[in-house]
C-alpha cells in the first residue's frame, strides 16, 4: 500500500487569549489535493497548550471543497458538514502532563477530490487560549 505524508502546517503558535468568551476566529489553513487517494488521515500534533478557559478548544476541521480554474479566488466547499475534525480542548480533559501529544481525525471517504482545512479558536468562557500545532496529512493511495 503505497501512501505520502504532506505537511498541511508547519510548528505553528496561535495565542487568542484576548478573544472575548463565547467568541470564535476561524482561518484557512490549507486546501489539499486528495483525489488519489482511498483513505485520508488528518495529524494534529499539539506541541504546547494553555487553555484554561471552560469547553473553549481549538478546531482542525476539514470540509469537502472544489477549487476550480473559472473562478480562482471563490471558496466552494461544504460548510454544512465536516468531512473530518479533530478538537485540541481545554486543560480539564487534555491535561499539561499529556502533552506533548498527536490528535488524529480520519477523513470520510465519500469527502470528493478536495478537502479545505481550517482551524478554529473557540472561546467559550474566559481564560488562556493558546496552542503551538502542527498538521500532516497521511494520504494512502
Amino acid at each position: 500500500m503505497a501512501g505520502r505524508i504532506i505537511r498541511i502546517l508547519e510548528r505553528s503558535n496561535y495565542d487568542y487569549s484576548d478573544l472575548t468568551a463565547t467568541k470564535s476566529v476561524k482561518i484557512k489553513i490549507a486546501d489539499l489535493d486528495v483525489s488519489g487517494a482511498r483513505e485520508v488521515t488528518l495529524l494534529v500534533r499539539v506541541h504546547a497548550a494553555d487553555i484554561t478557559g471552560s469547553l473553549s478548544n481549538f478546531t482542525v476541521e476539514a470540509l469537502a471543497s472544489a477549487p476550480t480554474n473559472e473562478d480562482p479566488n471563490q471558496d466552494f466547499y461544504d460548510k454544512a458538514t465536516p468531512v473530518a475534525s479533530v478538537v485540541v480542548p481545554d486543560a480539564a480533559i487534555l491535561l499539561p502532563a499529556n502533552i506533548p501529544t498527536l490528535l488524529l481525525g480520519a477523513v470520510s471517504a465519500n469527502c470528493g477530490a478536495w478537502i479545505t482545512i481550517f482551524l478554529t479558536a473557540n472561546q467559550v468562557a474566559a481564560g488562556a487560549l493558546s496552542a503551538t500545532l502542527s498538521i500532516d496529512a497521511s494520504l494512502k493511495e
